[in-house]
């Protein structure tokens, strides 16, 4: 868990965001449920109304259709395959072609007459919209009728229908004729050939019944990302930026794979089309390591594993670059490898964090097996092992919004902890000071008891007393964090050589510095640093004002004040520029950081000729800073000379 001391204050909506976090994400479970229900009791009603309207078919399978002949060379042209003899065409015995990662082309035919069978269709349907290069054309009797081009090598405008999958309308063919349907498929990622035919009101239901799963699916995935987007603001817990960047890279892979990202958010954009699904696998890999090394503290449970887990985030990282650089099958291949190395790996941590008691790995356990299997079933689909159905295509889908419950839980759980730890912790700090104060109490008592029987021990008590005393008195008038004489003892001692300088009328200079842009440096930095750069400062100031007689002190925050008895003005300005250059050529060294500093300075001397000129000269020496810091800073400004006290000197003559 997240140490309970340390968890930042949060605004009031923030703190009803992490209060509500579980009833919010059970809200959701049952809203999908509901909507799952309703979607799948939607559809049941479409396909029996369908059936009941029309016995005749609205969609065909082309896949029991479909002959093979496979271009390893990819030299072949249409006219080429149309004279190989019946022998060499292979038939597809699969319900969808699946030939995986090839560099062959692959030519097919459908015989659309008998696929038909006399009844009408719309539309040919291929269900890859990954496919890179597409040449379909209808053959009658021997001679070209249609041409088509497509691909996601070409921009989407390039498209016969505004569609994210290959949507090609049927040209009026007579059923009568001997009509095929050649295809040529090249493409660098997996071959798969899901191949449809569709009337238009069916395909038309069809496809708004899976745009509705979909919308479903990424409606509440972005809303599990909104959600702990703001938990991440109101905690700055970095667990839950990684698990938004996680869901939102799974996200976009998704929109990708099925289409929805080249249709709606890179629609001309080929070079981006090609490097995507790469960049988002890295990335969801990348993600996924990150997250796993924080949520379950990898580097106080787990040294091991956890420079095994950054190994693996620093491959996600470079496969996210090479994947924008490489060709798509050699970056696709680099994500791959990194997640079946670490999806084993984040298993295995799983089981030895559970079996050592540590509780939040019982929910990432669970919910990174559902995502593995899942992912695993798609990747065996994408590379031939399985059979192309819907639930091998929306299998990850399922897995991933169940992984993102699960994990929304698990944090909401740790937010919860964090706070049983904070009432924990506040419940033991009171119960210390209820035991301390009754220590106290008991003290008293016994020394109240004892006091008759330790007059001696009370004696030397006293003397003690006194020695603190005197420690104490130092204390009052030296600054703690400069180690330098404070503004007290300023006062008092400023005055006295203010008023001897005017007895034996000579010259008393002062000099006010001030730490430039100190408030930046405390932002920066931090306030610890901020006391370092202070007590730096003073350092200097002690190394160059060395006199007994001459006063260096803290006047306030991060201004000091110099006093330089029997000084003029000369004197005074080179004392202050010796100390402006060597703070400016020396820079605060702290914890392996240098952090260069400047200061400006004010300087006023005269000789005083009245004792009550001291606020004068005080007064003289700040706007003499002030000057100095307007000027640009880092400099010393002087001020010019003036009769100290005449003012109060001429005042009095008036009254004698």
């Amino acid at each position: 868990m997240y140490p309970s001391d340390r968890m930042p204050p949060m605004r009031s909506f923030y703190r009803t965001i992490l209060c509500r976090t579980k009833e919010w994400l059970w809200a959701w479970c049952a809203l999908f449920f509901s909507i799952s229900m309703l979607l799948a009791g939607n559809a049941f009603a479409a396909s029996s109304f369908q059936q009941d309207r029309s016995q005749e078919p609205t969609s065909v399978n082309l896949a029991t259709y479909l002959h093979i002949y496979e271009d390893t060379q990819q030299r072949l042209s249409l006219s080429d395959v149309m004279a190989l003899p019946e022998s060499r065409w292979a038939p597809n015995r699969d319900q969808v072609f699946n030939a995986g990662f090839t560099l062959s082309s692959w030519w097919f035919y459908v015989d659309l007459s008998a696929a038909a069978n006399g009844n009408h269709f719309d539309f040919l349907e291929i269900e890859n919209p990954l496919l890179d290069n597409l040449d379909v054309y209808f053959v009658t009797n021997g001679l070209i009728e249609t041409q088509i081009t497509l691909g996601d090598s070409l921009p989407f405008s390039r498209r016969m229908v505004d569609h994210r999958n290959f949507l090609i309308p049927l040209p009026k063919i007579s059923l009568d004729r001997n009509t095929r349907v050649y295809i040529r498929v090249t493409t660098s990622g997996t071959m798969q050939l899901p191949i449809y035919l569709w009337k238009s009101e069916a395909f038309l239901e069809a496809d708004q019944m899976a745009v509705m799963w979909q919308s479903l699916f990424y409606g509440i995935m972005l809303a599990m990302a909104f959600v702990n987007f703001f938990v991440y603001l109101a905690t700055f817990n970095i667990s839950y930026f990684y698990y938004v960047g996680t869901v939102v890279s799974l996200l976009l892979f998704q929109a990708t794979l099925h289409g929805y990202g080249y249709r709606l958010l890179w629609p001309d954009n080929q070079w981006w089309q090609e490097h995507s699904i790469a960049f988002f696998v890295s990335c969801i890999c990348m993600f996924a390591m990150l997250f796993t090394i924080s949520f379950l503290h990898l580097r106080e449970q787990k040294k091991t594993y956890y420079f095994l887990f950054k190994t693996l985030a620093i491959l996600s990282v470079i496969g996210v670059l090479l994947s924008l650089v490489l060709p798509y099958a050699l970056a696709l291949r680099f994500a791959v490898v990194a997640i079946a190395l670490g999806s084993p790996l984040c298993v295995l941590i799983g089981i030895v964090l559970l079996r050592s008691g540590y509780k939040p790995a019982r929910f990432y356990l669970l919910s990174w097996n559902i995502f593995l299997i899942s992912s695993m079933v798609l990747l065996a689909n994408k590379v031939g092992l399985l059979e192309v159905s819907w639930l091998t295509e929306n299998i990850q889908q399922a897995g991933a919004t169940l992984q993102a419950f699960i994990l929304a839980l698990a944090l909401a759980d740790e937010i919860q902890q964090m706070h049983k730890d904070q009432l924990s912790a506040r419940e033991t700090q009171l119960q210390h000071e209820r035991d301390l104060r009754e220590a106290r109490e008991r003290t008293n008592r016994e020394l109240e008891q004892r006091v008759e029987e330790r007059t001696q021990a009370l004696e030397d008590a006293v003397q003690k007393l006194a020695s603190t005393n005197e420690q104490l008195e130092r204390m009052s008038i030296i600054d703690e964090l400069s180690q330098l004489h404070n503004r007290r003892y300023f006062n008092h001692k400023f005055e006295t050589d203010f008023k001897t300088a005017y007895r034996e009328q000579c010259s008393i200079s002062v000099i006010m510095f001030d730490v430039d842009h100190f408030k930046k440096i405390n932002d920066h930095y931090g306030h610890l640093v901020g006391d370092y750069c202070i007590a730096h400062v003073a350092g200097i100031l002690k190394k160059h004002v060395t006199r007994a007689s001459d006063i260096v002190a803290r006047y306030g925050g991060e201004e000091f004040v110099v006093v330089l008895n029997n000084t003029n003005a000369q004197g005074a300005l080179h004392v202050a520029e010796e100390i402006r250059r060597e703070v400016f050529t020396i820079p605060m060294q702290h914890d392996g950081m240098q952090i260069p500093m400047t200061v400006s300075g004010g300087v006023a001397a005269g000789i005083p000729h009245h004792y009550q000129g001291m606020a004068e000269l005080l007064n003289l020496a700040d706007n003499a800073l002030y000057k100095a810091k307007q000027n640009g800073r880092n400099q010393i400004a002087i001020a010019p000379p003036q009769d100290l006290g005449s003012a109060a000197k001429f005042a009095e003559d008036q009254a004698h």
